[in-house]
């Protein structure tokens, strides 16, 4: 049976935020304590960029250098100004990207939030008051709170172990009945349903409410209707929508055709308003596919890198300009190594026609006894689907980076959410036991630097250089003389699964010193 796949973009736009005293926008100058001193800092942004923390005089040899450092918990206030209107309302508390958050308000405790891949988003009731409140956000970026290893989610090396809000960040008064989440599963045949998430803010039922979903394509023409009525109890209620395109454009590389998803109320209120695309990324015979048609992977590795910030972007803008760049040289396929990016790449991805790999923010040993890594993984990888997974880019996804430990207890979690979630293709991770690497049963595709122990003629290997120059475990490249007479068919012998090389282009090279000027943001080239 064919898989159903689907996709839609996320990040939910309700024209109730639109309207007069609706929407506040947090972003702005606030007050921050760290280590019992006070600062001020500008949002959106990082301690780093405002040139708050401890200075760092010396410099890092295999690093770009933040000239300003901080670890711990940072406490932001700000006083912020209540409509009357708002009063007995649910109001929404978003910040795109941040690390380990507690929110309070008027010295009332919201909540906590973990996740360093997707949005904190806070629910709070009948606690603000009209006029004057006072909100404080402790964020925590001690890297011993969350079990990640040497995740680049928050690696001093590549993106930096950053504090701060990074992105969209403000107050919504939610309607009584509103959206909070959409999912779409769509066949190539046309055939869609969606799942949408309908949050009552309300103590009483909403009975017989008329949802309509209404699909445009890209010249803006109907597409596909549909009606139901459903009751909405308080709090949320899961609504399926069956609806069918005829004769749909489908998304790929060439071609990344995008629909136009609008649901609305039956008092003709909207609710949100999406794009997505259909496509059928798939495993078939040891080849990957998309629509049928057989996909050769031209990838790069991320890392995060963004010297100027220190932090990965978070606007659409900078990742439109970075695929551009990318597929100017041929280049199909990004992994993003031991992280996610934000919404801003998924969607510059689905413009630009490009294949993700997004990855948990793991990159360490995973053993049963680890009870926190393995609910962590579970539950951050469920947060990635659901707030990224109905992008038409989002193909791939990886358990993380070079895990070493209990493979059983590795395939248990691909299982866990394959089994929520089958749009997409997985696997345990990228190059996991690099020493003695197979694929598992629990795997659509396979990522590693070889396919079995290494041997004296490198005959498993599926990379050409380890940079290890003038070393005998250096790869093909550094070990074997120059030849013409050779190519992966032994390595690729013993597997039936899609494989992709891991860090294919990871060379030694040497500082090219006219950069120097380039560096004119947060991250300094001391090393250099």
């Amino acid at each position: 049976m064919s898989r159903i796949v689907s996709y839609l973009l996320v990040g939910l736009t309700f024209l109730s935020c639109k309207r007069e005293n609706n929407f506040i926008d947090l972003s702005g100058i606030w007050n921050v304590t760290i280590d019992s001193v006070k600062h001020t800092v500008k949002f959106p942004g990082s301690l780093a960029e405002n040139k708050i923390g401890i200075p760092v005089s010396d410099s890092s040899t295999y690093s770009l250098t933040a000239p300003y450092r901080y670890t711990g918990e940072a406490v932001y206030e700000k006083d912020v100004n209540i409509p009357n209107s708002w009063t007995g309302c649910c109001v929404e508390l978003y910040m795109e990207r941040t690390k380990v958050s507690k929110v309070t308000v008027n010295d009332t405790p919201i909540g906590m939030q973990e996740s360093v891949s997707v949005p904190h988003v806070y629910l709070i009731k009948n606690v603000f008051k009209p006029g004057i409140n006072r909100i404080k956000i402790v964020i925590d970026n001690n890297k011993s709170l969350l079990p990640l290893g040497a995740s680049h989610a928050w690696a001093d090396d590549v993106q930096t172990n950053w504090n701060g809000i990074l992105g969209k960040f403000y107050l919504k008064r939610l309607d009584d009945v509103t959206v909070r989440n959409v999912r779409i599963d769509a066949a190539t045949s046309g055939k869609c349903n969606a799942r949408l998430e309908i949050f009552n803010a309300a103590d009483n039922n909403a009975k017989d409410k008329k949802i309509t979903v209404l699909v445009k394509d890209a010249a803006g023409k109907i597409a596909a209707k549909k009606q139901i009525k459903a009751d909405v109890v308080p709090g949320n209620t899961f609504v399926n929508i069956d609806f069918e395109i005829a004769n749909p454009a489908l998304w790929d590389e060439y071609n990344p055709y995008l629909y136009r998803l609008e649901a609305y109320l039956d008092d003709g209120s909207h609710i949100c308003r999406e794009r997505f695309g259909i496509r059928d990324f798939d495993a078939r015979s040891g080849k990957l596919t998309n629509n049928g048609r057989t996909v050769f992977l031209r990838g790069k590795h991320d890392a995060g890198v963004f010297p100027l910030t220190g932090y990965a972007s978070v606007d659409k803008a900078d990742w439109i300009r970075y695929f551009s760049i990318a597929k100017s040289y041929g280049i199909n396929h990004v992994r993003f190594h031991s992280w996610t990016p934000s919404a801003a790449a998924f969607e510059a991805a689905d413009e630009s026609g490009i294949f993700l790999q997004s990855e948990l923010p793991i990159w360490t040993q995973v053993n049963p006894e680890n009870r926190k890594l393995v609910d962590y993984m579970k539950a951050e990888g469920r947060r990635i689907m659901e707030t990224y997974g109905n992008h038409p880019s989002f193909v791939m996804f990886a358990l993380g980076n070079e895990l070493t430990g209990d493979a059983a207890v590795i395939c248990t979690i691909t299982d866990y959410l394959k089994s929520m979630d089958r749009r997409h293709l997985y696997a345990n991770g990228s190059n996991n036991f690099l020493t003695d690497p197979h694929p598992y049963p629990s795997e659509d595709f396979f990522v590693s630097s070889r396919t079995g122990k290494r041997v004296a003629d490198n005959s498993t290997e599926i990379r050409g250089s380890y940079a290890f120059v003038g070393s005998d475990e250096g790869g093909i490249i550094n070990k074997q003389k120059p030849c013409t007479n050779r190519n992966f068919t032994v390595a690729l012998n013993s597997v039936t699964i899609p494989v992709v090389a891991h860090e294919t282009g990871q060379y030694q090279t040497f500082p090219d010193f006219a950069e120097i000027q380039k560096y004119t943001g947060v991250m300094q080239p001391r090393n250099f």
